[in-house]
């Protein structure tokens, strides 16, 4: 459930990056934006030895008259007084929390940026939020073959991992590149996919059925992934290991051939 509703979002977030208007040539921005990206590599930014980091700290508790001087143990002793006595409110407004609002940030605090790019730069925001919508959809989709392979549903995940195969191959290909998951495991669990169905042959049908089945989310980030991909495909191509070309086996023994083939990977 979880999964889809992250497919879901990521699909609106790549449809609003339509939208996202480049005022210069994209050709040359994108050549551009690629010897940035060699210049940044080769001349990463180095803290500087003699400087100390610029961190704002906040006081633990309000200034008061520099007179007034409290021992260790007596400050102590107020904390946990006052604990005590505020115990049940923490525990009746820790109840109305949201269990999905995990690590929001506060407001007015400062938390430290990796090479974000320019406010202005419309071309460079729109590749960094591609890149992390697509690595946002490969997670997702080889979670669902995991899913789907553990309860027996091989060929739900044969698609999935056809999916997120697709996807890396994309992230491995664009400019801002990004690595989700690995082409071993992958293939590996093609393997046991086709191995698993070889030993539930009986249930072919309903393998074709699931593979064959797709959402309506499926299709259209399907379709949004083959437009990025001949996009982003310059001539270098990269990724070949991703190129999982899947079909159900026609009989028992192509099966357990397809099985030792993506085994021997």
């Amino acid at each position: 459930d979880r999964c889809g509703r992250a497919l879901q979002h990521a699909l609106k977030g790549l449809l609003a990056l339509h939208n996202v208007t480049i005022d210069k040539c994209k050709e040359e921005e994108r050549e551009r934006l690629k010897q940035q990206i060699i210049i940044e590599e080769q001349h990463p930014k180095m803290a500087n030895p003699y400087e100390p980091i610029k961190m704002e700290y906040e006081p633990i508790a309000k200034k008061g008259d520099p007179k007034e001087h409290v021992s260790r143990s007596r400050r102590r002793k107020r904390e946990r007084k006052a604990t005590e006595q505020s115990g049940n409110f923490l525990i009746e407004t820790l109840q109305n929390v949201d269990k999905n609002a995990i690590l929001i940030r506060k407001e007015n605090k400062k938390y430290p940026t990796v090479h974000e790019p320019h406010r202005d730069d419309n071309f460079a925001w729109k590749l960094h939020l591609k890149t992390l919508l697509y690595e946002k959809i490969c997670l997702a989709y080889a979670t669902l073959a995991e899913h789907s392979y553990s309860h027996e549903q091989y060929g739900f995940s044969l698609k999935y991992i056809e999916m997120a195969s697709k996807c890396q191959k994309l992230l491995s290909n664009m400019i801002i590149k990004s690595r989700v998951v690995d082409a071993s495991c992958l293939i590996g669990r093609v393997g046991d996919n086709y191995f698993q169905i070889s030993k539930h042959w009986h249930r072919l049908e309903q393998f074709r059925k699931q593979f064959s089945t797709d959402h309506e989310v499926d299709s259209r980030l399907r379709l949004e992934i083959y437009n990025d991909l001949t996009e982003e495909l310059d001539g270098h191509l990269k990724g070949e290991e991703f190129d999982l070309d899947l079909s159900l086996p026609s009989s028992e023994i192509q099966a357990m051939l397809l099985s030792c083939s993506h085994y021997q990977r």
